[in-house]
């Protein structure tokens, strides 16, 4: 499977650091998929996402070029025809890459998950630790993980970012229904997941782990694997 690098850092500390640079790290593009968010907040999330994956990207292709990709050359693109595509793109020059990035922020956090070879799709969740069951938990848990959450709240976090990032890993156009998803520990104790998508023979990975007060996890799923699921 392929080597999946991720990165999550405060939004108040990049923010300083986009707002020292040339504006033109945001392509057109970028600009116009900006100009359509309203609220500030969504806007400084987007734009801290977009710093973190540009910085990552141009730091892998560094590794491979002899000079630094510039910032401005690396698009995200999170819509095609004018719609929300199932997950963003990266276009270099101009040109669309193998690449697979995922992102998520929660509070003042932004995280990215990056591989940069083809073969896997990838999804990461950051979620806060103090989520309480003050959430309509009917909506989001089945029976089984409800009986889990009653027995160790500290289940209830993990539970909600793996349904969410095995989503972003999985999904290819239909809608996020989290009952759909079961979520379990295997006999080893490692998180799996029991979901349309991740069917008998599919190769897939779960890591959860904690930056601060969140928890994240990220949901890798070998591509070959995949095919024909859906």
């Amino acid at each position: 499977m392929s080597q999946v690098n991720y990165h999550i850092s405060s939004i108040a500390g990049l923010e300083s650091e986009w707002l020292d640079h040339d504006a033109s790290w945001i392509s057109l593009s970028e600009q116009e998929q900006l100009d359509r968010l309203r609220h500030q907040d969504r806007r400084r999330e987007w734009l801290a996402g977009r710093w973190l994956c540009k910085h990552m990207i141009q730091e892998e292709l560094s590794l491979t070029c002899q000079h630094t990709m510039p910032l401005s050359v690396i698009e995200i693109e999170s819509l095609y025809g004018g719609r929300r595509t199932s997950r963003p793109r990266v276009i270099i020059d101009g040109q669309m890459q193998s690449m697979e990035i995922s992102i998520t922020h929660s509070n003042d956090w932004i995280g990215v998950a990056l591989a940069t070879k083809s073969g896997c799709s990838i999804g990461i969740d950051l979620v806060s630790q103090t989520l309480t069951n003050k959430h309509s938990l009917d909506v989001w848990l089945t029976e089984n993980e409800k009986q889990g959450v009653a027995e160790n709240s500290d289940e209830l976090p993990i539970i909600w970012s793996i349904k969410e990032s095995v989503y972003k890993a999985s999904n290819r156009g239909e809608l996020f229904r989290p009952l759909e998803m079961e979520v379990y520990r295997t006999l080893t104790g490692e998180y799996a997941c029991h979901y349309k998508a991740l069917t008998e023979g599919i190769d897939y990975s779960i890591m959860v782990d904690r930056h601060a007060d969140h928890i994240f996890s990220i949901t890798t799923i070998k591509n070959d694997s995949l095919a024909g699921v859906l």
